[in-house]
């Protein structure tokens, strides 16, 4: 497992590391864009070339065998300057569409997240009060994810006991 990623990154930060993915012969990607591309009152211009080069990544891994995975992103506080709730719902939707025209798998963050008020995601589930995930979030994440492995959705329960005690 190699950990390509870089904080701050948006979706243009793939093109330098696609190489490396490709040398390292993985078999899988987790991609998670879209969180840091929208942060702008103008975030709808973005998202033909957001769309473009996340269809050309997947694109390119899928022509060397190598299985993605994309993973969305929950609301932000809606509170803070940079977020605007409806490029959240947005980019999310844009790239379920993608997964589901591509065949690779969505891990909808948004959907998990959306089951807890506005004010438990903002209070427990981020460390910053906006967006960087506490070890609940992350477990929030991971119940997303995990489904491509199990081929099963995981249940609270499961996951629970996962938690050491």
């Amino acid at each position: 497992i190699t950990n390509y990623s870089k904080g701050g990154s948006s979706i243009d930060y793939l093109d330098t590391v696609f190489k490396n993915v490709l040398e390292d012969h993985n078999d899988l990607v987790l991609i998670e864009f879209g969180m840091n591309d929208r942060l702008s009152s103008s975030w709808e211009s973005g998202i033909p070339t957001f769309e473009s080069n996340i269809t050309s990544a997947i694109q390119k891994f899928k022509v060397q065998n190598i299985d993605v995975i994309i993973v969305g992103f929950f609301q932000q506080n809606p509170l803070w300057d940079l977020e605007f709730s409806n490029s959240t719902i947005t980019y999310n939707q844009l790239l379920q569409n993608i997964c589901e025209k591509y065949n690779c798998y969505f891990a909808d963050v948004n959907k998990e997240f959306s089951k807890f008020s506005q004010t438990k995601i903002n209070q427990d589930f981020c460390g910053d009060f906006m967006h960087h995930p506490t070890s609940f979030g992350h477990l929030l994440y991971y119940k997303t994810i995990i489904p491509a492995f199990l081929d099963k959705e995981a249940t609270d329960g499961f996951l629970y006991s996962l938690i050491k005690k």
